[in-house]
């Protein structure tokens, strides 16, 4: 029995129990009342014997019922506690290790046959109760990315899952889905890694991509030691495995996992568990689309808002960042070749590739100030009125036949207006 349907029926118990202790007293009460007008006047009729008895048996009843009401009293709540005690056994089980017998979900990270898994210890609230949505700012690679920073603030709904928070951020940064990405809780204690693992880690992908034959999957990037530094508490990862270039994110993602990070499918949590996690308040949450660019937007929680089903954008700055074009550094160049008063031919050629040969770029480029603007309306616009994951995919695969078709018209040609 839960707690809650126990409390219920102890509420319902005291409410009838008191209500025959107040008739037991009302009756007391007047059969005193009439004992006593009984020896103050003399001219009274006498006392009605049968009366009297019935009150001695009424008070007799009274005692009863309060010893009765006090053991009923104490077994519920003996059952309340044991139901809660039973409560707070399975929630100390959040977080489990599977043995190797029992492995069943995939490995995200790396070769080891097991993974550390994540199970919420949040209750939800029911679906009915609408708890408010998250108001959460999105910067994306800041004290990198300046003059002027890109950053995103968005509503989401406390029910929807990481995947689906994905794909708003897709449209909120003009991504084109073409990528791997993940959600993780970043450890406070985590140490970068040094420029000679940097460089080997260079050298292995280089190695692994000239001895793989075409065709067959690149082997993951051999995780660190289980001693060394892990860089995520939680890592939430992409449940699909057909982004466009999951190749090269597959052969950096093994610097991303680690044996002692909990890890699951981004489909599978949603928003309200992990940010009501008390393990995890306070903590610094990343959304990396890009393992080989790299792109982090560091989430900040703002407050809370009005419940709403679908996510929308209430805030934002800077232009949608170019697709491949090589990270922050990378982006850094492409505005230079912008500011040239006097662009040299290579510059206009890269101009000419930004403008139409980049999945997201923007016809009438970088010039002056088209650094800082982006179009809301049009994001609040997809947020609202298209199904995300097809416009999202719509987006990122101009071969991609959606359904319905005006899905991925919407999607090659919206942010050109």
């Amino acid at each position: 029995m839960s707690p809650f349907k126990t409390a219920d029926i102890l509420l319902k118990a005291m409410k009838q129990l008191d209500i025959m202790e107040s008739t037991v007293t009302v009756e007391k009460a007047n059969a005193m009342k009439l004992a006593s007008t009984s020896e103050t006047v003399d001219t009274a009729e006498p006392v009605n014997t049968a009366e009297l008895v019935n009150t001695t048996k009424l008070v007799a009843a009274m005692k009863s019922i309060n010893a009765t009401k006090s053991a009923k009293t104490m077994d519920l709540v003996e059952q309340e506690q044991m139901s809660m005690d039973l409560l707070c056994d399975q929630f100390s089980k959040m977080k489990i290790i599977q043995e190797p017998d029992d492995c069943h979900k995939p490995v995200h990270h790396g070769p080891k046959e097991c993974q550390l898994t994540y199970s919420p210890p949040y209750r939800m609230p029911e679906r009915d109760s609408k708890p408010p949505n998250y108001m959460i700012k999105f910067d994306l690679a800041p004290g990198h990315i300046a003059l002027p920073r890109i950053y995103r603030t968005l509503s989401c709904p406390a029910h929807a899952t990481f995947a689906s928070l994905h794909l708003a951020l897709q449209v909120a940064f003009e991504w084109t889905g073409t990528h791997l990405y993940d959600f993780g809780v970043v450890d406070p204690t985590f140490v970068d890694y040094t420029p000679v693992e940097d460089e080997n880690a260079a050298a292995w992908l280089i190695h692994a991509a000239q001895n793989t034959p075409d065709g067959e999957p690149l082997p993951p990037f051999p995780e660190r030691e289980e001693g060394a530094s892990r860089r995520f508490l939680l890592r939430l990862v992409d449940p699909t495995s057909d982004a466009f270039y999951r190749r090269a994110d597959r052969l950096c993602e093994g610097l991303r996992g680690h044996p002692r990070t909990l890890e699951s499918g981004a489909d599978e949590v949603e928003l309200c568990e992990v940010f009501e996690d008390p393990e995890y308040r306070g903590k610094q949450f990343t959304y990396t689309y890009d393992f080989h660019d790299k792109w982090d937007h560091h989430m900040t929680i703002l407050g809370r808002g009005e419940a709403t089903e679908k996510f929308a954008c209430i805030d934002g700055l800077g232009h949608c960042v170019a697709e491949e074009c090589g990270g922050p550094r990378g982006w850094a160049n492409l505005k230079e070749v912008y500011s040239a008063e006097h662009p040299n031919q290579e510059q206009l050629s890269y101009r000419f590739l930004y403008e139409h040969g980049c999945p997201n770029g923007d016809p009438n480029g970088l010039a002056g100030t088209r650094t800082y603007e982006w179009d809301r309306n049009t994001v609040n616009t997809v947020l609202a009125d298209y199904d995300l994951a097809d416009f999202v995919q719509g987006f990122g695969n101009p071969n991609y036949q959606s359904q319905p078709r005006d899905v991925h018209m919407a999607s090659t040609s919206l942010w050109a207006q």
